[in-house]
């Protein structure tokens, strides 16, 4: 093709699923596309009430300033003179305005693969297909915080297709009822066709549980108790049969032995019995599905059966330096020099851990995520060092940890691969179009400002120093909870938010626990305080339905 002597080219251009081929197909294709407006602002008018929609539902400030004038190029510059620390907060801004409009762009009638919906090849990396041990979550990962709750449908629907080719695996490949996710699957099957070598995916059986999580997550963020009950459990309940067939052998003490267990994926090595990432997931899927049946008052009868497998688990292990092991079998080993970050599933996802609950499990976390960031994260990059689903990971196991300082440092590392146009690259050469980054980057700082789970909404949980300053707009917490508006001030202490529950309840709202809130009061709405008995740094509130309510907070360090 080529153009000459033109002001202006409209290039129309419709894509088919090759899977919808019929005879007359091409010729369907150019009268659907020359029957359309031959107009580019008319064109673009729908497309912009649809995603503007969504899109505008968000908005991030960080202090950006003046540096908002400047080009995503000058910008990226200025990263790449200065240090981590002093990438401008502007940038930061616009790539997390761009990493929402991505998603929104390529979470449709399928969920973001490896490549969003963009390639520059007729043979995509990765045959442009989804892989389930990281990819596949990273790009959903700011769809509920985000508030960009229609992108999810795509997703589930995708899962809920391969179920047939899930039993199979389960069935083939370990003799077990239930369900087996393969670790690289695409729209079209869910069969397990990849037999490794060098990582024997075969062999790895978390897929299915961490996929099925964002399905419960999904009812968290909503209250949709049909969708809970019609769709996620049935689910849950699948993934579950799978680990009562699969988790049979026991060792002396009682417990599990999880075998063959994998900590994906780097070599042999990640085969034994016992991953501590393998053991959260199951974890993970028996309390949810024990807690979504309790809610909806039905399976009793297997709730017991499921709370007995919880009690069975394995218990995770402790290095001799106090930090989290990569393996519950008496090894002791954690391989730090890896870009997955499998042991981290109970900070980054599960969210199993805590001062209150699990505070020996919680600072081994700790200091296993430094051990990570001394090794992995701020060595010189090679071959896969700082790959963007591992720094995902890494902000967003510190965002949970309370750690604003690292959660900083990684989101400002993540600007040393960036186009121009703010899509991310595997590598810093740019050759590696890859949607890992940008589908979770909003996430990481969602949740660094607000964090919600189990009746807790904590506010700055993670917030850097140098944001001293900034607000939020429109994000949403679980519990069923739109923050309308969050606006933070570092330096004098003062915090202002406006929320909105869907339902009355009761909540706990936290600072973090160097702070101590001297006063709260409740500027606009119906909402009552009380003392917590979580401490200084936390208040009880009880939110009305449906009715926004605005609070302001004075708090000290």
């Amino acid at each position: 093709m080529v153009i000459t002597d033109a002001e202006e080219v409209l290039l129309v251009i419709k894509v088919e699923r090759y899977e919808k081929l019929r005879e007359g197909s091409v010729e369907a294709i150019k009268k659907s596309l020359l029957d359309m407006p031959q107009d580019y602002k008319t064109l673009l008018k729908p497309h912009v009430a649809l995603h503007g929609e969504i899109f505008n539902r968000v908005t991030l400030d960080l202090g950006g300033g003046d540096d908002r004038r400047l080009t995503s190029e000058e910008l990226m510059k200025l990263a790449k003179e200065g240090s981590y620390r002093r990438v401008p907060v502007a940038l930061l801004e616009k790539l997390y305005d761009a990493s929402r409009f991505y998603f929104i762009c390529s979470a449709g009638e399928t969920p973001p693969n490896l490549l969003g919906i963009w390639n520059g090849e007729f043979t995509a990396p990765w045959n442009g297909s989804y892989t389930y041990d990281t990819n596949v979550q990273n790009a959903m990962d700011a769809a509920l915080s985000g508030n960009m709750l229609e992108g999810m449908d795509g997703f589930f629907r995708m899962i809920e297709s391969h179920l047939p080719d899930w039993r199979m695996n389960a069935l083939k490949l370990f003799g077990c009822r239930g369900v087996a996710a393969p670790i690289v699957g695409s729209p079209y099957t869910g069969l397990n066709l990849i037999i490794g070598n060098n990582f024997p995916s075969q062999f790895w059986t978390g897929g299915a549980g961490w996929l099925v999580s964002y399905f419960y997550d999904y009812y968290r963020f909503t209250g949709d108790k049909e969708f809970l009950e019609k769709r996620a459990v049935p689910l849950m309940k699948e993934v579950a049969l799978f680990y009562e067939d699969f988790l049979v052998e026991k060792d002396a003490d009682g417990y599990y032995i999880y075998r063959p267990s994998a900590s994906p994926e780097y070599g042999i090595v990640t085969l034994s019995d016992n991953s501590t990432f393998d053991i959260a997931i199951a974890k993970e899927l028996l309390t949810n599905l024990i807690a979504a049946c309790q809610e909806l008052k039905i399976e009793q009868e297997n709730v017991r059966k499921w709370q007995a497998m919880l009690q069975n688990m394995p218990p995770y292990e402790l290095g001799p330096d106090g930090d989290l092991t990569e393996w519950a079998d008496g090894t002791f080993r954690h391989f730090y020099a890896h870009r997955h970050y499998s042991p981290f599933y109970p900070v980054f996802r599960s969210f199993e851990f805590s001062p209150e609950t699990t505070p020996e499990l919680w600072e081994a976390a700790k200091i296993a995520l430094e051990k990570k960031s001394n090794i992995w994260l701020r060595k010189p990059e090679t071959d896969w060092n700082g790959i963007p689903f591992g720094r995902v990971f890494h902000a967003q196991s510190a965002a949970y940890l309370g750690q604003g300082d690292m959660v900083e440092e990684v989101l400002n590392s993540m600007t040393d691969r960036l186009y121009p146009s703010l899509f991310m690259s595997l590598k810093t050469d740019l050759k590696w179009f890859n949607f890992d980054g940008s589908g979770a980057y909003p996430d990481i700082i969602n949740r660094s400002l607000a964090f919600s789970l189990d009746g807790t909404l904590d506010l700055l949980r993670s917030v850097p120093p140098t944001w001293s300053e900034g607000s939020i707009r429109g994000i949403l917490a679980r519990g069923q909870i739109t923050i309308d508006h969050l606006q933070w001030n570092q330096n004098t202490g003062t915090l202002q938010i406006e929320l909105t529950s869907a339902i009355s309840q009761e909540i706990t709202l936290r600072l973090p626990a160097a702070e101590s809130i001297d006063a709260l009061k409740v500027i606009k709405g119906r909402a009552k305080v009380k003392e917590s008995p979580q401490g200084i740094n936390a208040r009880q509130v009880i939110l009305p339905a449906r009715r926004k309510v605005k609070m302001e907070i004075r708090y000290t360090s």
